[in-house]
């Protein structure tokens, strides 16, 4: 089957804009020349941050694209409409994914799109305590979405998704 659809697009990008995250990252960093003080280009990690918004974003696309190909394929039209309202590990095992490491991926993946999708903000003036709080580290989370990204993409399609180039 061939199909219109933007799915190896959304992958593109998630890993242009990793690619970029990590390269900034890098610049971000420098020693002084008298070797002694390490300063921080606030710009560099700045973009980075963004990349990162942006691989968690189209890593989350791609799996949504990526499993409702794969669903239709396996189960047909109305089954994967019907698994297109689950959530992310939900569809996984409607798959028949057993591999509790891939749906532990996948579940980590929604909460982390709902978390930028959603944002919630911390009024700093209340004083929170934010050692108690489960708050993400975007180029941590990117990482985590692009590998899951990968490791999907191995093991649902081999390469590449069929009819899709």
């Amino acid at each position: 089957m061939a199909y219109l659809t933007n799915c190896n697009t959304f992958y593109e990008m998630a890993e242009e804009s990793y690619s970029a995250m990590e390269l900034a990252l890098k610049g971000s960093r420098s020693i002084s020349a008298d070797g002694k003080t390490m300063t921080e280009d606030g710009a560099k990690r700045n973009f980075a941050s963004k990349q990162a918004l942006i691989v968690i974003a189209f890593s989350a696309m791609h799996f949504e694209a990526l499993v409702f190909i794969v669903a239709h394929q396996k189960l047909g039209m109305s089954a994967a409409q019907r698994l297109d309202r689950k959530l992310y590990e939900e569809r996984l095992v409607a798959l028949g994914c057993t591999n509790q490491s891939l749906i532990d991926q996948a579940k980590n993946l929604r909460e982390m799109r709902k978390e930028m999708v959603h944002e919630k903000a911390i009024d700093l003036g209340s004083k929170p305590d934010l050692n108690s709080m489960n708050i993400r580290i975007a180029w941590d989370a990117a990482y985590q979405a692009i590998s899951f990204i990968r490791e999907l993409r191995s093991r649902l399609l081999g390469v590449s998704p069929p009819g899709i180039e």
